[in-house]
């Protein structure tokens, strides 16, 4: 080594070379284990669900009424919730008129869709919390003017950035 700059280099190649041996052997044991490529996954939790749900062997039902699909899609779960495998059907609420009275535990779970309605002298209360969060793509006459500062101005990229929203 004659400088920094050479040692700066040796650094940095050896260390891509290394992420790079680990993240091949990690791809190829996933891949012997569980049949499914990490390469094609943008994070750990939608590999972890898949693999979730193939060791499961659980049968899912496939969603063919829009709006139960609209309702799974917007719904944000914990991930200590179970995951739905089927919609059963919607229910009025006379049949479930006291949601406490859900066990945890039962056997049939519901995704509710509420109105709610917030007392003004509870707005600042609830400021950094919502109480109903939602999935949703922003359009841009929503930004605020640090927002607007913020991202990037070119429209294609704030239509890729609205895009990779959409496909999460």
């Amino acid at each position: 080594m004659k400088n920094f700059g050479e040692y700066h280099d040796l650094y940095l190649e050896t260390n891509i070379l290394l992420l790079t041996d680990i993240f091949m052997n990690y791809t190829i044991m996933y891949l012997k284990d569980n049949s499914l490529d990490s390469s094609y996954y943008i994070s750990a939790p939608g590999m972890f669900n898949n693999s979730l749900y193939k060791s499961s062997e659980v049968e899912l039902k496939l969603i063919t009424d829009k709006d139960n699909y609209l309702i799974v899609e917007d719904e944000i779960c914990a991930i200590t919730q179970y995951i739905p495998t089927e919609i059963l059907d919607k229910v009025s609420l006379e049949k479930v008129s006291d949601i406490q009275s859900i066990a945890p535990d039962a056997e049939i779970d519901y995704i509710l869709e509420v109105d709610l309605e917030v007392l003004v002298h509870l707005y600042d209360y609830f400021a950094d919390y919502s109480l109903a969060p939602e999935k949703q793509i922003i359009s841009e006459n929503w930004l605020s003017l640090y927002n607007e500062i913020s991202l990037p101005s070119s429209p294609d990229i704030y239509e890729a950035w609205n895009k990779g929203y959409k496909d999460s």
